[in-house]
């Protein structure tokens, strides 16, 4: 079991790239790593050497995932923006991420994986709880500052966001990206808005 992003070695980083390649063309369940190795023209035992089975390549996927947020979540910090601004931010950032690789998805939203490989179920299921703390935390300082209707629960907040985002990016994936995720995660994220702001924009 892979324990921290950084403990992946720079040919792991690689391995997990390539995997994600192959995920854009393929589902989790038919991803094998044969297929992998062919990819990168290596032979079996010398990807094994590096993940011991699929689950750990797919729990290495996730810690990617894992780091990418994590920056994310810290650049977004370190500048100077309002509360639910912080949100909008981190929400587009996502729609960026997953625009760029199909395979993220694949992952990602993936109910059988979920299912069946634990350790990739309770590593991506940590980052959403993570995700929650840090997002409430934003949407109280915005219901605090009157941005957002304090009536509405924080958690609702997240579910309405976080998950409009998740079916958004799941009908992308779908539609075998039939239309720009960005632009349609700009215009969600205004909807969206529009319906939880108070006050003139309400």
């Amino acid at each position: 079991m892979l324990v921290n992003a950084y403990l992946l070695s720079p040919r792991q980083r690689e391995i997990a790239e390539a995997a994600l390649s192959i995920l854009s063309n393929t589902g989790v369940q038919s991803l094998t790593m044969k297929m992998i190795a062919a990819r990168l023209q290596i032979t079996d035992a010398a990807l094994y050497r590096h993940f011991q089975n699929k689950e750990e390549l797919l729990e290495g996927i996730a810690l990617l995932f894992e780091e990418s947020s994590r920056k994310t979540l810290e650049r977004i910090a370190a500048e100077n923006l309002a509360p639910l601004e912080r949100v909008k931010t981190f929400f587009l950032d996502r729609c960026r991420a997953f625009s760029r690789s199909k395979g993220l998805t694949m992952v990602l939203f993936s109910e059988e994986l979920f299912k069946s490989e634990k350790c990739v179920s309770r590593r991506l299921s940590s980052l959403m709880v993570s995700h929650e703390e840090v997002l409430s935390h934003s949407l109280k300082e915005a219901q605090r500052e009157g941005t957002i209707d304090p009536a509405i629960p924080p958690s609702h907040l997240f579910i309405m966001i976080m998950g409009s985002l998740r079916l958004l990016v799941t009908q992308w994936r779908n539609s075998d990206g039939a239309f720009s995720l960005v632009d349609e995660g700009e215009r969600l994220w205004n909807t969206l808005e529009e319906r939880i702001l108070k006050g003139e924009r309400r």
